[in-house]
C-alpha cells in the first residue's frame, strides 16, 4: 500500500501561507530523498535475481519510481557476497575483467545496476538475494505506507526547512527553517541508529577482555 504526497500538504502549507501546492510537493519529495540519502531508513529485501554464466551486470529489480542509495547486502546459497570498490577488486582478482568463477564480490555500478566479481561460469546457485537503501525517484508521487507513517513528521520538517529558508518569499523564515533543520537532522540520527540495529532490539553487550 502507498501514501500520496498528498497526505503531507496540510501539514507543510499552513507554515508556509502563498506557496504553491506544485512546490509544497517538491519539497516533500525532495525532504524524503535527502531523508533516505543519509539515513538509509528505506531498506527493502528485492526480488530474487537471477545469474546467468558470462553475465557480470544485472538490473535491481526496484519498486516502481525507486532508485538504490545503496547495495547493502547481496546473498547466494553458499554464503554473502562482499562489497568491495574497484581498488579492492583489483588486488583481490587482478584479472577482474576477464576473470570466471563463482562470484566472490559486488559493487554498485549506478542507481539501478550491479556487477559481481568474478562472472559468473557455470554457478551452482544462480539466484541472489538483494538488499538495498532506497530513495524515490523525483518523479514520486506515493511513498510506501510503511515508510511514510514512521518518517511523517522528519518529512514534514525537511521540506519546510527546504522552503522556508528560501530567501526572497512571504513565507520566508530563517529561524523558522532553522528549527525544522534540527528537527530533521535528530529525526536522521535516529533513523541511523535504527538501521545499524535493523530495527531489533540487539544485544549491545561486549565480551569481557582479558587483562595481562
Amino acid at each position: 500500500m502507498t501514501t500520496s504526497i498528498d497526505v503531507f500538504l496540510p501539514h507543510v502549507l499552513p507554515s508556509v501561507i502563498g506557496c504553491p501546492d506544485f512546490s509544497a510537493r517538491s519539497a516533500i519529495v525532495e525532504a524524503a530523498i535527502k531523508f533516505c540519502e543519509a539515513s538509509h531508513g528505506w531498506t527493502e529485501t528485492l526480488d530474487l535475481l537471477y545469474m546467468s554464466n558470462g553475465t557480470h551486470s544485472y538490473e535491481l529489480d526496484l519498486p516502481k519510481d525507486t532508485r538504490a542509495v545503496m547495495i547493502k547486502n547481496v546473498w547466494a546459497a553458499k554464503g554473502e557476497l562482499i562489497g568491495k570498490n574497484m581498488t579492492e577488486i583489483a588486488a583481490n582478482i587482478p584479472d577482474w575483467q576477464t576473470a570466471r568463477g563463482t562470484p566472490r564480490f559486488f559493487n554498485q555500478l549506478n542507481w539501478e545496476e550491479m556487477r559481481v566479481y568474478p562472472t559468473p561460469n557455470n554457478p551452482t546457485a544462480a539466484a541472489l538475494t538483494v538488499r538495498a537503501a532506497l530513495a524515490p525517484k523525483r518523479t514520486a508521487s506515493t511513498f510506501p505506507d510503511s515508510f511514510a507513517d514512521r518518517n511523517f513528521q522528519a518529512i514534514v520538517s525537511g521540506a519546510l526547512w527546504k522552503l522556508l529558508v528560501v530567501p526572497g518569499q512571504a513565507w520566508s523564515n530563517a529561524p523558522l527553517a532553522a528549527y525544522h533543520l534540527g528537527e530533521f537532522n535528530a529525526a536522521v540520527a535516529t533513523a541511523k541508529v535504527e538501521m545499524f540495529h535493523d530495527r531489533v532490539q540487539g544485544n549491545a553487550r561486549v565480551a569481557p577482555r582479558r587483562f595481562a
